[in-house]
C-alpha cells in the first residue's frame, strides 16, 4: 500500500506499485524513463484501458527507446518528447498524476540510475483535492 510521505530509496518499486493502483489515468512528466523498466507496466495498465499521457525530454536518452515506445503507442500511449529552444536546456519536470488523486513528484527521474546511484527524493501526496488542479498535459503530434 502506497503511503504519503517523501522516499529516498527504492523509488522504482515505489512508482511501479504506484503505477499498478491506476484504474482511469495517468499523466507523466520525467525528464529520463527507461522504458525496459517501466515498459511492461505501462502495457499492463494500457491494456487495461488506462489512459496514459507522457512528456519527457527530446534526447538521445529516451530516442533508444523508440521501438519500445512505439509499441505501446500502438496499445494507446500518447506520448511527446518534448524540444527545448537551445539544446543546453532539458524539459526537467518529474511528476506523475494518478487518476487525479495521487501525485508522485521529487528529484527522482525514472531511471536505473537515480534508483541505484543518485541520492534521489520521490514525495507522495494523495488527495481528492488533486482533482480540482490542473492536470492537463496536451500530447500533440
Amino acid at each position: 500500500m502506497i503511503c504519503d510521505g517523501v522516499f529516498c530509496e527504492n523509488q522504482r518499486d515505489i512508482v511501479i506499485e504506484a503505477l499498478k493502483m491506476a484504474k482511469h489515468s495517468v499523466v507523466i512528466a520525467v525528464a529520463w524513463i527507461n522504458f525496459n523498466e517501466y515498459g511492461s507496466t505501462i502495457n499492463e495498465l494500457l491494456q487495461n484501458g488506462v489512459n496514459i499521457r507522457i512528456v519527457v525530454n527530446d534526447d538521445v536518452k529516451n530516442a533508444k527507446y523508440a521501438g519500445l515506445i512505439g509499441n505501446l503507442q500502438n496499445n494507446g500511449l500518447q506520448y511527446k518528447m518534448i524540444h527545448m529552444p537551445k539544446n543546453s536546456n532539458y524539459m526537467h519536470h518529474k511528476f506523475c498524476v494518478i487518476d487525479k488523486t495521487m501525485c508522485m513528484m521529487g528529484s527522482f527521474n525514472w531511471t536505473k540510475n537515480a534508483n541505484e546511484n543518485n541520492f534521489e527524493d520521490l514525495s507522495i501526496t494523495q488527495t481528492s483535492h488533486l482533482n480540482k488542479c490542473l492536470c492537463t498535459l496536451k500530447i500533440q503530434s
